[in-house]
């Protein structure tokens, strides 16, 4: 498990650095926001990168770090995700968001107390951000 935490460091690693000189590309006011991220990305791999040479090797099997998983909740919030980026087009941005959690609020058996208040602040924050903050322009549908 160790070696392969290293990999995946290594690998993520390499990967901003990629991503970095690429941003080179970018008009001058565009290239703050993705070296935020990429730089975010970098250092939580070479964290994961030190980790490694500090953390004693215990090996465990699939089982014990993936049995406690419930699949049907897994898959079905899979299959709603996708079925969100499908819906997207179709319904509009903000319809298709507030479809999409009271869906899976109600399926993951949360109170209506969160869908009450989250899923409301959730979209009015994801509308200032989006349309009033950044006015970048989202997907419309029949709906809004």
């Amino acid at each position: 498990m160790k070696n392969i935490d290293r990999y995946i460091a290594i690998g993520f690693i390499i990967i901003g650095a990629i991503f970095f000189s690429q941003t080179f590309e970018l008009p001058e006011n565009s290239r703050a926001y993705p070296r935020i991220l990429i730089g975010v990305m970098v250092l939580l791999a070479v964290l994961l990168l030190i980790k490694t040479f500090f953390k004693t090797s215990t090996s465990k099997t699939w089982k014990e770090l993936f049995g406690h998983i419930q699949w049907p909740r897994f898959g079905f919030a899979f299959l709603a995700s996708f079925a969100y980026l499908f819906l997207i087009n179709i319904m509009g941005f903000f319809t298709a968001t507030v479809v999409y959690l009271l869906g899976s609020i109600f399926f993951l058996k949360g109170s209506r107390l969160t869908m009450f208040i989250a899923i409301p602040v959730f979209t009015l924050a994801l509308f200032l951000i989006f349309r009033v903050f950044l006015k970048v322009p989202l997907p419309t549908g029949f709906l809004i």
